[in-house]
């Protein structure tokens, strides 16, 4: 039987002071407390796996038997490979690990509650301490003082891995593909890049602030960590329920009421947006069917607008449920790599991905989250992402979009631009 953890209880007035985690490590945090959503926060390591063999989610699965515990952790896109027979044979950017999870020492449970934020710690009194518990609380819960504001060097330049001419020429060859019948839809990126020294705990407030989203999460692995201003949630399993939430369809925002109104007619009555949301419905509903009881996946929502500070964007829910003793990593398994960034169909269109494409999307396109100690999880989708590695100074993002036939390539680069605005945000 498993160890319990006991919990410590906690009010504190402020939120996060991400330049306060810069000692820790590992550092894994989830959700955004802006949006009233419950947020986790867990540090340090007992345990942990890092898999890249053609058995990464078996091993996860071992691994998650053997804790019984909470594990955060990501799964990265090209994982795909062990799953079908596919390859990734583009440049790295990073080259970490296809899949860590990490037991961690400290798991904080982050919610806010009348006008304050109660912190619930979950913890092992043989590893740690009640007072360097408290000790950590009061230092990562302060109020952020005018000398952390001044570490983010802002003159950094990315360049892109494509040209816009060369990024049009792969929208053409993508709609060839969807003329000759190879596809319906595809989700095709291009990588921007760069080299410099960033503080990446400033960088991710300042992000998180700037474009505050329910899915946002900061890694800090090693030398590697992952800036998320993700919207977009991969699958969530509570009990028996499961939820996926694809997003296709995005729309610039406007700081005239009237007209950012009329952006959300626009975006909400576009044939071409209904087009990729519903066919990537389609494949989260093929996709959930693999692992759920028969006749309970239905769609609790289609084509609903959501607005973010610099986008809109139509979002769905899929839900159904699964037997009581389902494998939570064969339910993840089942649906990867996550439908709204690969295309229909799933396996041809990963095939023309990779062919087109020039990077390796490595975390990009993959998923962060976490599970509980009762099997339960929750995980992203991980894109609005900024990639950093403290020892060679790279520096990348990926942005993309759904292309079907009626795309207009000009109109995908500039929705590509739009995506990236808030990481540009940060260096301009």
């Amino acid at each position: 039987m498993a160890r319990q953890r006991l919990c410590l209880t906690f009010e504190v007035e402020h939120s996060i002071n991400f330049i306060a985690l810069e000692k820790q490590n590992p550092v894994f945090y989830l959700g955004n407390g802006t949006n009233g959503l419950t947020e986790y926060l867990a540090l340090g390591s007992i345990s942990q796996i890092e898999a890249n063999s053609a058995n990464a989610f078996e091993a996860l699965k071992t691994f998650r038997k053997t804790i019984q515990d909470w594990s955060f952790g990501w799964l990265n896109y090209d994982l795909k490979n062990e799953l079908e027979q596919l390859t990734s044979n583009n440049p790295t950017r990073f080259n970490n690990s296809k899949l860590v999870f990490v037991q961690p020492e400290l798991v904080f449970k982050i919610q806010p509650n009348n006008g304050s934020t109660r912190i619930q710690c979950f913890f092992f009194p043989e590893i740690s301490s009640r007072e360097k518990i408290q000790d950590l609380v009061t230092e990562i819960w302060r109020e952020t003082k005018p000398s952390d504001q001044s570490a983010l060097k802002e003159t950094i330049e990315f360049q892109p891995s494509l040209s816009k001419e060369e990024y049009l020429k792969k929208i053409d060859q993508v709609k060839a593909h969807i003329q000759r019948g190879d596809i319906y839809e595809a989700n095709f990126c291009q990588q921007f890049n760069a080299i410099g020294r960033i503080n990446p705990y400033l960088a991710y407030q300042r992000l998180i602030e700037a474009s505050p989203t329910p899915f946002a999460a900061f890694i800090k692995h090693k030398e590697f960590h992952a800036l998320c201003a993700s919207p977009e949630r991969f699958i969530k399993k509570k009990g028996t329920r499961l939820i996926t939430e694809p997003i296709k369809g995005t729309i610039s925002r406007s700081s005239d009421i009237t007209e950012d109104l009329a952006l959300i007619d626009k975006l909400k009555n576009s044939e071409k947006d209904q087009t990729e949301n519903v066919m990537i419905v389609d494949l989260a509903r093929n996709d959930l069917s693999k692992i759920a009881m028969k006749g309970s996946v239905k769609v609790e929502e289609l084509f609903g607008i959501y607005s973010f500070p610099q986008v809109h964007q139509m979002i769905s829910k899929v839900v159904c449920e699964v037997e009581e003793e389902k494998d939570p990593v064969d339910i993840i398994q089942a649906m990867f790599p996550i439908a709204s960034m690969t295309g229909v169909p799933k396996i041809s269109a990963l095939k023309i991905i990779e062919e087109l494409e020039d990077f390796q999307r490595e975390l990009y396109s993959g998923s962060i989250g976490y599970f509980t100690p009762e099997n339960d999880f929750d995980f992203n989708v991980v894109i609005r992402s900024l990639f950093y590695n403290a020892s060679t100074k790279r520096l990348s993002y990926a942005t993309g979009g759904a292309i079907i036939n009626a795309s207009n390539p000009e109109e995908e680069y500039d929705e590509t631009l739009l995506k990236a605005k808030a990481i540009q945000s940060l260096f301009n």
